[in-house]
């Protein structure tokens, strides 16, 4: 919500949309209205260009055909920010424009980064023709039904088991060694830890010295906060 307490609101449905949009900005509704009208039809083709396999050939060849002249309008607002996509659409409405970035913010990308036209557009625009779904019984039931998954293939789950270090032999990862002292042989180790902690744990000879100095001076960037 903004400060007085308003929001606008995403629907499946584009007339409530639009009617969310008004309330905030008149005439904000109409042009977001038009450009889903005419986009809807081509939202597939838009998510294979845009999350397609790389390199991505057909799929931009197939939508420049079915885009024709506004197939430059839409490369220019797509591959420059979310900020200036809402207030060109917009015409440079503020609220309406924060509105659209804020689906942007799900890749990571600040709204003023060239790149992020491109994530906000598609999510808002996937809202419309597919719904955001959620899964029955909460977010939990994700991390469920994959640890099922895990559990049935032979995987064991630890919780409560930092690792200290990663253990290198011959060139090569052999395990890990958690806080208590015990040691996990393995023969690849994978993480989704970010690039500084991740430095911590790994010893002087496992990465080209470069490489390990960047990740233990890498600066982060902005964040999603919900």
């Amino acid at each position: 919500p903004f400060e007085d307490g308003s929001a606008i609101a995403l629907h499946r449905d584009l007339g409530a949309t639009v009617s969310s949009l008004d309330a905030a900005h008149r005439g904000a509704g109409a042009a977001w209205g038009e450009l889903i009208d005419q986009y809807r039809p081509l939202a597939q083709a838009l998510v294979e260009a845009i999350l397609g396999r790389l390199p991505p050939l057909r799929p931009p060849l197939a939508l420049a055909a079915a885009l024709r002249g506004d197939g430059l309008l839409l490369a220019r607002r797509m591959t420059g920010s979310i900020e200036a996509f809402g207030l060109d659409l917009f015409s440079d409405a503020r609220r309406p424009t924060a509105w659209l970035a804020g689906s942007a913010q799900h890749s990571g990308l600040p709204p003023s980064t060239a790149g992020s036209g491109a994530f906000g557009f598609l999510l808002q625009l996937l809202g419309h023709t597919h719904g955001w779904p959620f899964p029955a019984g909460g977010q939990g039931e994700i991390t469920n039904a994959l640890l099922k998954i895990a559990a049935r293939d032979g995987a064991e789950i630890r919780c409560q088991a930092s690792v200290k270090r990663v253990l290198v032999g011959g060139g090569r990862t052999t395990g890990v060694e958690l806080a208590n002292g015990e040691q996990l042989p393995a023969r690849d180790v994978v993480s989704t830890i970010s690039a500084r902690p991740l430095a911590a744990i790994l010893p002087e000879q496992a990465l080209p010295h470069r490489l390990l100095r960047r990740l233990r001076i890498w600066r982060y960037g902005t964040a999603a906060f919900k």
